[in-house]
């Protein structure tokens, strides 16, 4: 599935009852371009064949059997545990891949010291001429959003742009750096993991960038939409934000210096 060229990337997939997602899913990152590269699927107890699939049509794929949902953050912490890459890729198992996507994620790396954090251009898979996301931002109300949800795509002339936070359907991180700050909120579950990892790179110095160049097609809700609905996929995303701005608040206060 890669070639013989470096740095190492291991590609992390969360995968639960994701079977119809990762037949697209898989094929395509198999034809990834120009970097030497691992792929882990961090099954959550799928009961759809998911792990049967995979052991049959991508042996080269290390699979993660965890037995049950632990939930996004803590699927990918133990894709991370086996990880063998310099970088992590992080990719949602109902996305498909041009082929120079992690290319074009890496490169900013190679040249800039302070990056934190990458993301692709997120266009939508079944509306492809539309935008799901370049990037996260924040309203000054403290809500997370998607820049350019449902704008028409159009290739940009700015090859990077910052954003508060990667959009986690297509990211890539040092590996290190993404242990050493801690990663995605394993008690979120799901939703707004991105959005509190981005703000905390920012606050450690490290900067989040879109690669406008870097396209991926996603499911926009294609999993949530049909196990859990969309009631519900607003109901967690509203309260982990809740949770995202009560710990950054309470940074601020602890790390006021005391008055003499």
């Amino acid at each position: 599935m890669s070639n013989l060229q470096q740095p190492l990337v291991s590609v992390i997939i969360v995968n639960f009852n994701g079977l119809h997602h990762l037949e697209r899913c898989l094929p395509a990152l198999n034809q990834t371009s120009g970097i030497s590269f691992e792929v882990i699927v961090a099954d959550n107890g799928s009961t759809d064949s998911s792990i049967q699939w995979i052991q049959v049509n991508y042996p080269q794929v290390q699979v993660l059997a965890l037995g049950s949902n632990l939930g996004f953050g803590a699927a990918n912490q133990q894709g991370i545990e086996v990880a063998h890459g310099e970088y992590a890729a992080f990719l949602n198992n109902d996305t498909v891949v041009e082929p120079d996507w992690l290319t074009i994620l890496l490169e900013p790396f190679q040249f800039e010291k302070d990056i934190g954090a990458t993301c692709s251009t997120l266009r939508l898979l079944k509306y492809p001429e539309l935008l799901n996301a370049t990037g996260g931002g924040m309203s000054r109300l403290g809500f997370g959003f998607d820049f350019d949800f449902l704008f028409p795509y159009h290739k940009d002339t700015s090859p990077y742009k910052e954003v508060l936070f990667p959009t986690a359907a297509a990211m890539v991180m040092r590996k290190d750096d993404f242990v050493k700050y801690g990663g995605f909120d394993r008690s979120f579950f799901m939703y707004h993991e991105d959005v509190d990892l981005g703000w905390r790179l920012w606050l450690l110095g490290k900067r989040v960038i879109v690669c406008t160049n870097s396209i991926v097609y996603h499911y926009w809700g294609g999993t949530t939409r049909k196990l859990e609905g969309l009631q519900w996929r607003e109901r967690m995303g509203m309260r982990h934000n809740f949770r995202t701005l009560i710990s950054i608040l309470a940074c601020f206060t602890y790390s006021k210096p005391s008055r003499a």
